[in-house]
């Protein structure tokens, strides 16, 4: 009976609100590479060589848990992964000349090699 008590108190402790997600299995990466599998972690990793895994959106511009990445629209809602360097873009002031997103705290994932948005593929589990 003792055993059963402790084995619901420890199952509830792990699936807590506010826990942080699953990492991705390491052997994706690279040592060193920092695993994004969640919306609430990319502004830890800014500067970081980053591996994100994830569906990404339907949108005009896509995303994967709110990164802008350059992704092809036939992976759109598919679950896709993404390397590159996290960058972060902090808008202040909404410029009516130009189309935009409005003020906010937006995050992009960039192919070190070009400079450009880091391409996404079908993750295969």
């Amino acid at each position: 009976m003792r055993s059963l008590a402790f084995l619901i108190v420890l199952l509830a402790a792990c699936g807590q609100a506010g826990s942080p997600p699953p990492a991705a299995p390491t052997a994706l990466t690279d040592p060193g590479e920092t695993v994004i599998t969640d919306r609430s972690q990319p502004a830890a990793a800014v500067g970081k060589t980053v591996t994100i895994i994830g569906p990404q959106t339907r949108t005009k511009q896509p995303t994967v848990h709110g990164v802008d990445v350059d992704g092809d629209y036939a992976l759109s809602d598919r679950t896709v992964i993404v390397r590159g360097v996290l960058r972060e873009m902090v808008v202040t002031e909404v410029d009516p000349t130009v189309a935009g997103r409005g003020p906010g705290t937006y995050y992009a994932v960039v192919d070190p090699a070009t400079g450009e948005l880091a391409r996404t593929a079908l993750h295969e589990e």
